[in-house]
């Protein structure tokens, strides 16, 4: 047994004399005599020099691994990319080309060059008026150009009616078309008194004319005829209108220029 711990403990001192030599790891003699071999544990990368080369250089191969991973990495990023790319390419760019943009050329297509709808026709002026005025009361008949008003000026009420006639029916120098007739009666049915009470006839017009030489005149047998009737012009120049005190008895009435 003496010489088997000569030789153990030979073999311990070549072990002792070789440590400087193994960078890598630590020997310890075990309680027993024997010997134990611990790896050394690993320095941090900034703490070497040769040996941290060899290391990152181990490194950089594992990190091709990494580069395998970059690569599915690029594929799964390609694949994404190019999904909702074309997503968006394909639904969100074709809805907005197929459809707003098409209610953009409908909205071309009111700016046409088509004209705008006209206005609404006004309504033409009623051929026949009619009411049973009191003391103040009147009625007036329109015509293309001008007007006539009838006002009743006695205390008793009475039904006015006027109707246009034609203007081929009016006298020589005739106003426009101011040409009509003019009927009078009880407001309860029946012709009034006679002699009829008198009434006022007024006349506006909206043509040319000179108002000094206008005159109203009735259908007196089978020509028209100024007799009997006064016409009065406004004394304001600028305002169109002449009137007479007339009876109120049926008859044709117009104007004429003289």
């Amino acid at each position: 047994m003496s010489a088997l711990r000569l030789v153990i403990v030979a073999a311990v001192a070549l072990v002792l004399a070789a440590a400087p030599l193994l960078p890598q790891g630590l020997v310890t003699s075990s309680g027993d005599g024997g010997v134990s071999v611990h790896a050394a544990t690993a320095s941090s990368p900034l703490a070497g020099g040769n040996d941290n080369d060899d290391d990152d250089n181990d490194d950089n191969g594992d990190d091709g691994d990494n580069g395998d991973d970059d690569d599915n990495g690029g594929d799964d990023n390609d694949d994404g990319n190019d999904g909702d790319n074309d997503d968006n390419e394909g639904n969100d760019n074709g809805d907005n080309d197929d459809g707003d943009n098409e209610d953009g050329d409908d909205n071309d297509d009111g700016g046409d060059g088509r004209a705008p709808p006209p206005p609404p026709a006004v309504a033409a002026a009623p051929a026949t008026v009619s009411g049973c005025v009191a003391n103040g009361g009147s009625v007036t008949l329109d015509f293309p150009g001008g007007s006539a008003t009838v006002t009743n000026v006695i205390a008793q009420g009475i039904n006015v009616r006027l109707e246009r006639a034609a203007p081929a029916a009016g006298p020589q120098g005739q106003l426009d078309a101011i040409i009509f007739n003019a009927f009078f009666e009880n407001c309860g049915g029946g012709g009034l008194a006679d002699p009829p009470p008198n009434v006022n006839l007024g006349i506006r017009y909206s043509v040319g004319a000179n108002k000094g030489g206008l005159r109203i005149v009735t259908l007196q047998g089978n020509q028209f005829a100024e007799a009997g009737i006064v016409t009065v012009a406004d004394p304001d120049p600028n305002n169109p209108f002449i009137s007479a005190t007339i009876p109120a008895r049926t008859a044709a009435y117009s104007v004429v220029q003289r």
